[in-house]
């Protein structure tokens, strides 16, 4: 259901039977707080989940561009806590003890010097990375568990990462949930398996605006 102050997509006319018509959908656009992703096309249209697609017209023909509503929120690049940098640094031993309730991956914070602590972040995982990889993933988890920790990022929410850079969402390769992402980074972390993987997608959250899925 979209709403119909949505801009309606480019191409609609009278064209010479047997021609093509070139339809095209605008995407995001925003309406009323929420932005509106474009999914897919209904109708006789030669390619579905393109945003400019054409239709062949050997008869009158309808096509309806459909939106998937997306709430904006302002996330961990304006306000949160991002690497190292002075933001992180206000840390307090509580975020020491909420760290180290993270099993088995953050369990050797010191809980009971704040400068040692603060030391310990600055330098986070020198001592136990066995690569540079797992490093950069390391200081990613840290930066977004300290963003769930204090409130800039919900890991109950579900969010768009447009993997292909199409402009279009696919439910089914573009969803991703923050919660999930930090606890299979976690895992990769500790068996080295995909760890360029999660460190990207969570670089990506952790730094920039995101879109929240509205189901």
């Amino acid at each position: 259901a979209n709403p119909d102050v949505l801009m309606a997509p480019a191409g609609a006319g009278s064209y010479e039977e047997g021609s093509e018509a070139t339809v095209s959908a605008y995407s995001p656009q925003t309406y009323d707080m929420y932005v509106y992703v474009f999914t897919d096309w209904d109708g006789d249209v030669a390619d579905e989940y393109s945003l400019t697609t054409t239709v062949y017209m050997d008869a009158d023909k309808t096509v309806v561009a459909n939106y998937q509503q997306m709430e904006e929120v302002t996330t961990a690049k304006s306000q949160g806590y991002w690497k190292n940098r002075a933001g992180l640094m206000e840390l307090t031993l509580d975020d020491a003890e909420a760290l180290n309730d993270v099993e088995p991956w953050l369990d050797y914070f010191d809980e009971t010097d704040l400068a040692t602590f603060k030391s310990q972040v600055k330098t986070y995982l020198t001592p136990k990375a066995k690569d540079p990889m797992q490093k950069k993933l390391g200081m990613q988890l840290l930066t977004a568990s300290l963003n769930v920790l204090h409130g800039y990022l919900d890991p109950t929410r579900d969010v768009w990462y447009d993997v292909d850079m199409d402009g279009v969402y696919d439910p089914a390769a573009e969803t991703f949930n923050i919660g999930t992402v930090i606890l299979n980074g976690i895992a990769a972390w500790s068996s080295g398996v995909d760890q360029a993987y999660y460190k990207d997608l969570l670089d990506w959250i952790n730094s920039n605006e995101l879109l929240y899925i509205v189901y």
